[in-house]
């Protein structure tokens, strides 16, 4: 499971797709031997807009800064130590994520109106 998305395992390879592939969903989960997410296809995101114009990109509950105009997305809480980052592909996929964060996530209030508010 991730992000509450359920995937199955393909060919006893290590990558997994979603479990609604055969209703159209082209989303899947590519596993280093560790067991670490190598690569995400698929959105599995979503983005927060911030008071000064800028986005934040949402993931398993945590969020995410842009490095400058990368397409590399650090921890919101970096500077406190914790090295969680996700790097995206042109194309909006997860190329890598390093998920492993040394806090709980940051608690958000979604809003009926679909907008994001930090408690």
């Amino acid at each position: 499971m991730l992000n509450k998305y359920t995937y199955s395992q393909h060919n006893c390879s290590n990558t997994y797709y979603c479990s609604s592939k055969l209703r159209g969903c082209r989303a899947s989960v590519k596993l280093e031997k560790s067991g670490q997410v190598e690569k995400v296809r698929g959105r599995q995101y979503e983005w927060i807009p911030t008071p000064r114009g800028r986005y934040l990109l949402m993931l398993n509950q945590f969020t995410y800064s842009q490095d400058h105009s990368t397409l590399t997305y650090y921890c919101s809480s970096k500077l406190k130590g914790c090295k969680a980052s996700v790097k995206l592909d042109k194309d909006g996929n997860i190329e890598k994520l390093r998920d492993v964060h040394l806090h709980e996530p940051p608690k958000y209030l979604r809003t009926n109106t679909g907008n994001y508010v930090k408690l």
